[in-house]
């Protein structure tokens, strides 16, 4: 054949595309697995397997993102690590931190509903003034607080 095989094979493996590729691509797999581990975690399962696994792919990503350190693309690859790992972490995390909001929100819908059942929600009567008008009909004068009109009023 001619050389543009070649050349492109160069061009992916010695500009570091192919690592940086990698690294996408086994980084959302360990996000997956670690983000169903971190469910398993949470629900009180088994969760040491998942977790391994998606921790062996993570290392798998960050060694295919820093494999492009020498290339053309080296400092991405310090970055693309960097961001996969963040974001695995925050796969593996999310559950938990999502099953503690749910445990403040009910936390809270609790000491709401004690607080209706006690009055608190509802708060003190308020004092009928002997000059209010009637619901539906026009105060006798306006309040002090209004400003006076011009003229008179």
């Amino acid at each position: 054949m001619f050389g543009g095989d070649s050349m492109m094979q160069d061009l992916m493996v010695g500009s570091g595309w192919l690592g940086l590729l990698g690294c996408m691509i086994l980084g959302v797999l360990a996000s997956v697995v670690l983000g169903t581990a971190g469910r398993r975690r949470v629900q009180g399962r088994p969760w040491a397997v998942p977790g391994v696994v998606g921790g062996l792919l993570l290392a798998a990503a960050v060694a295919s993102a820093l494999s492009s350190f020498g290339t053309f693309f080296g400092f991405m690859g310090i970055a693309f690590a960097v961001f996969m790992g963040i974001g695995a972490w925050n796969a593996f995390t999310t559950p938990a931190r999502a099953a503690e909001r749910l445990r403040e929100q009910e936390a809270h819908a609790e000491r709401l509903g004690a607080a209706y059942a006690r009055g608190a929600a509802t708060g003190p009567p308020a004092p009928h003034s002997p000059d209010a008008a009637e619901p539906g009909q026009a105060p006798a004068h306006d309040p002090d607080w209004y400003p006076a009109t011009p003229g008179g009023g």
